[in-house]
């Protein structure tokens, strides 16, 4: 079953089934546009680190990939990437959904925060945890070397397919941790772009509410 995203000002959609050496170019421009100070070294290393985690995430079944960049009100920019993956689950009864892999994920990790927002499409779980992850530098480092590494904090957002048979889940990302709180309304913007029907067949529904109740949520309980 197919699935259409709506994604907020400030992503870019990273072409799939572009060859990796066009994909490489083109990110490579957007930094060079972004920051033409930056030594060449710092520029070609984000743009190859990039793409070992594209091919990480092809390789766990991502079907779709989008990186983020914004600027915070005092000029920093905060930047991520946020993936889709579509796994084949008998989430059935849906109406039970939410509980039944809040309980799951509770039950399995200590260090997630989790919760249940409803929305038009079906129940929302959601779960944050801070991660360890190397700095870009340190993807293309000499492994007998010591690695630095980044907190990453990430959001996942679990939703059942209408059919019953698949679970989708989004993964937001960033390195950026201080600029989260910041972020969690743009999050809160992709989940309401998300819809299992073509976008001209969407219905009607008050958009304010929703998205006031994903963006209300993940501020009490991740902000």
């Amino acid at each position: 079953m197919p699935v259409w995203f709506t994604l907020p000002e400030g992503f870019t959609e990273i072409a799939l089934d572009a060859k990796p050496e066009d994909r490489a170019a083109q990110l490579g421009e957007t930094l060079h546009h972004l920051y033409p100070s930056a030594p060449v070294f710092e520029k070609l290393t984000a743009v190859a680190a990039t793409e070992i985690m594209i091919q990480e995430l092809l390789a766990q079944g991502a079907i779709s990939i989008s990186t983020f960049m914004y600027k915070r009100a005092d000029g920093e920019l905060c930047s991520g990437m946020l993936s889709a993956f579509a796994t084949e689950q008998n989430v059935q009864p849906i109406s039970s959904f939410g509980e039944r892999l809040l309980g799951e994920l509770t039950s399995t990790a200590d260090d997630l925060e989790c919760g249940i927002i409803k929305l038009a499409i079906g129940p929302v779980v959601l779960a944050s945890r801070d991660t360890q992850t190397p700095d870009f530098a340190s993807l293309l480092g000499d492994e007998a070397q010591d690695q630095t590494v980044s907190t990453q904090r990430q959001l996942e957002a679990y939703l059942p397919f209408p059919h019953g048979r698949s679970v989708l889940q989004l993964l937001f990302t960033t390195t950026d941790v201080e600029a989260w709180e910041d972020l969690l309304p743009v999050f809160a913007e992709v989940l309401n772009g998300v819809s299992f029907n073509p976008p001209k067949k969407n219905v009607d529904s008050p958009e304010n509410e929703p998205r006031a109740a994903v963006s209300d949520w993940a501020r009490k309980e991740f902000g």
